[in-house]
């Protein structure tokens, strides 16, 4: 059985955002639409959704801070 953790979105998350967050690359993104494909893939995920966050191996059991604006990929 495969473990998440739960996400509830808030105004401005983006998967890439949240990829970036719990996996520390923002092109992961596709682990995260795979764990929730009720949710549609838009460019802003509507607030006040739980998502499910698959844990992986190795990765962080901790979401990092999201980053600023500045901190950004310019192609995001």
């Amino acid at each position: 059985m495969e473990e998440y953790l739960l996400h509830r979105t808030v105004d401005g998350d983006r998967w890439d955002l949240l990829a970036l967050r719990y996996y520390g690359e923002g092109s992961a993104y596709g682990l995260l639409l795979q764990a929730n494909p009720e949710v549609p893939f838009t460019p802003l995920i509507p607030p006040g959704l739980s998502l499910r966050i698959p844990i992986l191996e190795g990765a962080a059991l901790n979401p990092a801070p999201v980053p600023s604006d500045s901190e950004v990929y310019p192609w995001l």
